[in-house]
C-alpha cells in the first residue's frame, strides 16, 4: 500500500505537457478512484487492441 500512495502522491504533484494529469483519488466501495486528465482520443492501450500489431516506427510516431 505504501508504493500505491508513493506513485499516487508522485502522480499528483506532476507537472508535464507529455503526462496524463492526476487530478485526484478516493475509496468508494473497496475500489481506488483515479480521476485523470480527459483524453478524447484515447489511449495507446485501446489502440494497441484494436490494431493488435504496430511496429516500433508507427508507435514512435504516435508516442511524439
Amino acid at each position: 500500500m505504501k508504493q500505491l500512495s508513493d506513485e499516487l502522491k508522485l502522480a499528483l504533484e506532476c507537472s508535464s505537457p507529455y503526462v496524463v494529469k492526476c487530478y485526484g483519488a478516493f475509496y468508494k466501495s473497496g475500489t481506488l478512484h483515479i480521476i485523470l486528465e480527459y483524453m478524447d482520443v484515447g489511449s495507446i492501450d485501446t489502440l494497441i487492441k484494436k490494431v493488435k500489431n504496430l511496429n516500433e516506427p508507427v508507435m514512435a510516431l504516435l508516442l511524439y
